[in-house]
């Protein structure tokens, strides 16, 4: 497959800290670098344009994109996370695997040869092959119940479904996202999410309602997994990526955690992340997300 180094690679928008997706941004970046790629991380400003004679294969996404969609070259491919932008020869749209189709719903004949033929991939960790290490499981006497994350307005029902099970069940809910923003003043850190995914009683990726019912999954539930946490979702659909005995799934928040408690009880946690933490590791890296991109280059 070819490589495209004769490629500079710029990943176009969001701003380290500024925007949730700038996560995204962070790990293509990361995985280009440990590729040995030419590559650049800029603002969605005018004076970050490169010049058009120049090969360039961009990654951006429509929420942060205008500029560059507004000077586009044909010496220049964009790979464009959008869900409006119409294929041409040098802008390709990709959409996040399986929730596209459900929440896009194409109903021409047009729209869905369209949904056919753009990449589809699923989110990613951020870690690296070569750091993604197994960490068995502490069993400790902490009572933390964790969420890292984003505190929507729309997904504080699923939230509070595992906040009154922490408190029923005699935990401590420990809800991440306000008072770290808070301390740093940024999204928190990457190596700090790490060890206190790790260190705490259960760490969840749980996810609101529209989400599980469009089969989107979230990067956290791989960082989670990468991580040596013991993966928990209350999206269905995750069955379809991982077996059974890789990660615990439940519609009902408070049965998915009935049913992790129980694992942690009979010691079995480790069973369960190390299959899980090898499938991310194969098939879960920005690495593996590179590769599908550029296959559709080929």
């Amino acid at each position: 497959m070819k490589d495209f180094k004769d490629y500079k690679i710029v990943i176009w928008g969001f701003p380290y800290g500024k925007h949730t997706h700038s996560w995204i941004h962070f790990a293509f970046h990361r995985a280009f670098q440990y590729l040995e790629y030419d590559v650049i991380w800029v603002e969605n400003k005018i004076e970050n344009l490169p010049s058009k004679n120049q090969k360039i294969i961009f990654i951006t996404a429509n929420w942060d994109d205008n500029i560059l969609l507004q000077n586009q070259s044909d010496n220049w491919i964009i790979f464009d996370h959008s869900y409006i932008q119409k294929q041409t020869k040098n802008l390709i749209p990709f959409w996040v695997q399986a929730f596209s189709f459900a929440s896009y719903k194409p109903v021409t004949t047009e729209e869905y040869r369209h949904y056919l033929e753009i990449p589809k991939i699923f989110w990613a960790t951020d870690l690296l092959p070569n750091e993604i290490q197994f960490h068995p499981y502490h069993y400790k006497n902490t009572k933390d119940v964790r969420f890292i994350g984003s505190w929507w307005f729309d997904n504080w029902q699923a939230l509070e479904q595992a906040r009154i099970w922490s408190l029923l069940n005699g935990k401590h809910w420990d809800q991440q996202w306000k008072h770290i923003f808070l301390r740093y003043k940024k999204f928190v850190p990457e190596d700090t999410i790490a060890e206190l995914s790790r260190e705490a009683y259960l760490t969840l990726s749980i996810q609101w309602k529209p989400q599980c019912e469009t089969w989107y999954i979230p990067c956290r539930l791989f960082k989670n997994i990468s991580y040596s946490v013991l993966g928990l979702s209350n999206n269905l659909f995750v069955a379809n990526v991982f077996d059974e005995d890789e990660v615990l799934i439940d519609r009902d928040v408070s049965v998915l955690l009935d049913k992790a408690a129980k694992v942690v009880k009979d010691k079995k946690v480790d069973e369960y992340t190390r299959k899980a933490i090898n499938k991310v590791k194969t098939e879960h890296t920005y690495i593996n997300r590179i590769e599908q991109l550029f296959s559709y280059l080929q």
